[in-house]
């Protein structure tokens, strides 16, 4: 079994804990434990299956107004399915190992087979649940509307100017939310310079355990801002019981609350992620991939172009540029596309 964080490790035993408390309600069973493994691998496929369905009914127009919202509910995305699918083996996989008799053992090993075997084919792209309201990208226009609302609340609302100063630093950055509590500037050849540890490195999925974003294109006054969000930080690791976590949640709470007042109704909506997945698509028009995976610490070149804002989304060019060494340790995969190859052979010298 592939070596996982132990942070991912809890995540996916919660997440298949969600998983047994679902599929426990559908088959109408009062206890979880009461789920067989290879019920709950059913229960799973299902919810791929009534996608399928949802999506075919759609087509043939025979599709009535409760039956479709049953069916909504029941229905997973691919990027909920790989979650779920991933979970679950992992946990399969430890009761198997835990096994005390040999039948058991069998059927959990059954169960794992079954679901190794399982695609994501008929999967809906998205749902209208809450993640696929999470938008991929953060449009200047709306960055600028939720700044606006924010300022005005400043002494009103006590997350109002830390989700302002948030904001402001991780457009510039693009760090994971939860990479914030190890950033840190310094300089290199005069040079302010960025860093912050890298937060999924198992597997090969980092380009190292830190990164360093040289701060190329930033202004003084950007550069004050990343130092407000640092120096905001430190302030609330001193007091009291602080958990940065729990801090991290209520922040995403409270953006979920203010981009539904300034952004009015709509499919989908930007989140703190958000920020990440647009300084990705700016860092796409004007680096390679291998640079674009350095600034985001990826291990593998081809990470962003799958998994994040593409470039079509891109609003101006990135203030930052990645340290050549950095470059050097991302991984080329064969997906590479033949467009980021051509901008690699034509990219500009002077930025390596």
């Amino acid at each position: 079994m592939a070596s996982k964080s132990l942070s991912t490790e809890d995540a996916y035993r919660r997440r298949v804990v969600q998983l047994r408390r679902q599929a426990s309600a559908w088959l109408g069973r009062e206890l979880l434990g009461q789920v067989t493994p290879s019920e709950l691998v059913d229960y799973l496929v299902s919810r791929r299956l009534a996608s399928q369905m949802l999506d075919g009914l759609a087509e043939a127009g025979s599709l009535d107004k409760l039956r479709r919202k049953a069916l909504e509910r029941h229905a997973i995305s691919k990027a909920s399915w790989r979650q779920y699918r991933a979970a679950l083996l992992f946990v399969l996989g430890e009761e198997q190992f835990a096994a005390k008799n040999k039948p058991m053992a069998t059927e959990l090993e059954a169960a794992n087979v079954r679901l190794r075997e399982e695609s994501q084919t008929g999967c809906l792209k998205r749902t209208r649940r809450t993640s696929g309201q999470k938008r991929k990208a953060f449009p200047t226009r709306d960055l600028e509307t939720i700044l606006q609302y924010l300022e005005s609340q400043i002494g009103v609302q006590r997350h109002a100017n830390t989700l302002r100063i948030w904001l402001l630093a991780s457009r510039l950055v693009g760090v994971r939310p939860s990479e914030w509590r190890t950033g840190g500037l310094m300089e290199i050849d005069g040079e302010p310079v960025f860093r912050v540890r890298n937060a999924k490195t198992t597997n090969g999925r980092g380009n190292g355990t830190d990164r360093m974003l040289r701060l190329t294109g930033a202004s003084p006054e950007d550069v004050e801002h990343i130092d407000d969000m640092l120096y905001m930080l430190v302030e609330f690791e001193k007091e009291p019981g602080y958990r940065f976590e729990r801090h991290l949640r209520q922040l995403g709470d409270y953006m979920r609350t203010v981009t539904r007042k300034c952004l009015g109704k709509r499919a989908s909506y930007p989140t703190l992620y958000s920020l990440r997945h647009q300084f990705a698509a700016n860092a796409k028009s004007s680096y390679t991939q291998s640079e674009v995976a350095a600034l985001m610490g990826h291990g593998v070149d081809v990470t962003a172009t799958i998994h994040y804002g593409r470039r079509a989304s891109g609003q101006g060019a990135v203030k930052v540029a990645p340290l050549p060494a950095q470059v050097a340790t991302v991984r080329n995969h064969p997906k590479a596309s033949s467009h980021v190859r051509s901008a690699r052979r034509t990219r500009d010298p002077a930025r390596s």
